[in-house]
């Protein structure tokens, strides 16, 4: 695996809740080597889907 186990895991844990287009341009971010684009995308929606959970809404 050529990139970080981290980052996928996190990912994965926000596959079913973020755009699929969304979840195929972190991938292939993750892929290509974008290892920082990849974690900044992962954390700027954990934030929105946080941000959703605690107003009780969709992100």
């Amino acid at each position: 695996m050529r990139y970080d186990p981290k980052i996928y895991k996190e990912l994965q844990a926000i596959r079913d809740r973020i755009p699929r287009n969304t979840y195929k341009t972190i991938l292939g971010q993750l892929r290509a080597g974008d290892m920082i684009g990849a974690a900044m995308g992962v954390k700027r929606l954990q934030r929105q889907l946080a941000r959703a959970d605690k107003e009780g809404g969709k992100a």
